[in-house]
């Protein structure tokens, strides 16, 4: 199933994904571009096709199709509503793409926040050694000092 799939990008999937163009297929079965492996391996029956690119910006970012209109074959009408759909489309996968951009660089954020806290914890034990902070005597500095200056 999975090589019939692939198989079936090639062909007016892949076609639309290339040329960026809308593909009207009125009758499925004659058009050169459908495969009808897959309906033989799906049990589905194509009669029609209405396949349009997604696009953002600059690009082609998918390629969205509608099979079987009811009561008759894709018209020009149908094609404009799939471009106008497509252009939301192409909006919400970008802006899909944005947020989770935006979740990455907040979750790397607060493990770098985190990482820092961490290191900048001063233990006691590295305040006293000696009865000397950083170089100082300890008895020129209260401990009441010490707890308002370093948070840990």
């Amino acid at each position: 199933m999975h090589d019939l799939l692939l198989s079936n990008l090639f062909f007016y999937l892949g076609h639309v994904a290339a040329t960026g163009e809308i593909l009207n297929i009125k009758d499925a079965y004659k058009h050169p571009l459908f495969y009808k492996g897959m309906d033989e391996a799906t049990g589905f029956k194509t009669r029609n096709i209405l396949c349009f690119p997604i696009r953002d910006e600059d690009s082609i970012v998918g390629v969205a199709q509608l099979c079987n209109k009811i009561g008759g074959h894709f018209d020009y009408f149908d094609e404009q509503v799939a471009n106008a759909f497509s252009i939301y489309c192409g909006i919400s996968i970008m802006h899909s793409l944005v947020y989770k951009k935006i979740q990455d660089a907040q979750a790397r954020s607060r493990l770098s926040n985190e990482l820092m806290m961490y290191h900048m914890q001063v233990r006691t034990h590295t305040l006293f050694n000696n009865n000397c902070l950083l170089g100082r005597r300890f008895a020129e500095t209260s401990i009441q000092h010490l707890q308002e200056i370093w948070f840990y």
